[in-house]
């Protein structure tokens, strides 16, 4: 802004003090700056022109620019239509005496209040976050009743080997399209841990329910509490599903790494998995 033209014994001599606003200040991460905003012109003048009545609000900010909080600071008297750096505080009190005297409009309110421009730029940071916050929350909602309804589909199946399998669902999600040879796979793995064959329409209804993008938060939660023995099993099985089409395409590799890094399995013990599954893979005639 450009330097105010108040004169500071003018103000004095009509008992009022002349203050400057505080510049932008910014940190690494927050700052502050003042700020004024237009409410009306007076015909208050202290022989520079007449002054403009402004609020003035303070407003914290996040990464330089990101409005976080606004706060009201009261009027003030400023001159260039509060395009100052200087200015004079303006009470509630002298406000309702400018009316008076019609020096101030008379449909201005004794105290300011903010617009909702001024919210929405001052509160913009909270407001983003609250909807992150509140997106994130649906999501994970909505992934919990996914979860819940894919187990409810495995019916009698022991804990190991559901986990186990919505491991290997996600890992025929993971690439977007659920190919028949891993329904299959999916199907041929139930069958060897319950003894119990499973219709594959019932595996394709299980994969479709597995969500194609999975955080880290969704991957420790999938391998949460099991056994170094089950992990095992279950890096094994999505290794069979990934390759049961013949293809590792990235969104397959980008599973089994993510996977591998919530069990803490090592990138060689990974690849000495892979081996056996191509190996077994080619010993029983499917594609790899």
């Amino acid at each position: 802004m450009r330097l105010a033209l108040l004169s500071l014994i003018t103000a004095a001599t009509l008992g009022m003090s002349v203050t400057s606003a505080q510049a932008a200040r910014y940190g690494a991460v927050y700052g502050s700056s003042e700020e004024f905003h237009f409410v009306a012109d007076t015909a208050v003048d202290l022989g520079q022109g007449p002054l403009a009545l402004c609020h003035l609000t303070k407003k914290s900010t996040a990464m330089f620019f990101i409005g976080m909080w606004r706060s009201s600071k009261g009027y003030a008297l400023v001159t260039d239509g509060c395009n100052s750096d200087a200015y004079i505080p303006i009470s509630a009190e002298e406000v309702a005496q400018g009316q008076a005297s019609g020096k101030i409009p008379a449909d201005v309110p004794l105290q300011p209040k903010m617009t909702l421009q001024q919210i929405t730029s001052g509160f913009f940071g909270l407001i983003l976050l609250g909807a992150f916050i509140g997106f994130a929350l649906v999501q994970g909602v909505l992934r919990g009743k996914r979860r819940k309804a894919r187990y409810a589909e495995m019916g009698g199946m022991s804990p190991q080997a559901m986990a186990i399998v919505d491991a290997m669902c996600h890992a025929a999600r993971a690439d977007g399209h659920v190919a028949d040879e891993e329904i299959l796979e999916i199907a041929d793995a139930v069958e060897v841990m319950t003894g119990q064959e499973i219709d594959p329409a019932d595996v394709l209804k299980i994969a479709e329910m597995a969500n194609e993008k999975l955080s880290e938060g969704d991957f420790a939660a999938m391998v949460k509490g099991q056994s170094k023995k089950t992990l095992e099993v279950m890096m094994r099985g999505s290794l069979h599903v990934v390759v049961a089409d013949g293809e590792l395409n990235r969104a397959e590799k980008g599973y089994i790494s993510g996977l591998a890094k919530a069990m803490k399995m090592s990138a060689d013990t990974v690849q000495s998995l892979l081996v056996e599954v191509v190996a077994a893979d080619q010993s029983t005639g499917q594609p790899t």
